[in-house]
């Protein structure tokens, strides 16, 4: 793999993990109707899903959001 590939691969990790961490300083995501929902904008559905994925590709745990 080329040197550039990896810069490029590394850029869209940071990016991945900026978006995350963007969700997860405001709430994270609720289950609303069977979708994932930013807790910050529950009309944003594809965010949410979009979200659920990103922490799937970085091998990460999506933070929940939890009453009380």
């Amino acid at each position: 793999m080329s040197k550039s590939t990896l810069s490029k691969e590394s850029e869209y990790l940071s990016s991945l993990c900026d978006f995350v961490d963007c969700v997860e300083s405001t709430g994270g995501v609720v289950k609303v109707d069977g979708f994932y929902v930013p807790v910050a904008d529950q009309d944003w559905i594809d965010l949410g899903e979009t979200y659920i994925k990103a922490c799937e590709v970085l091998n990460k745990i999506p933070k929940f959001f939890e009453e009380g």
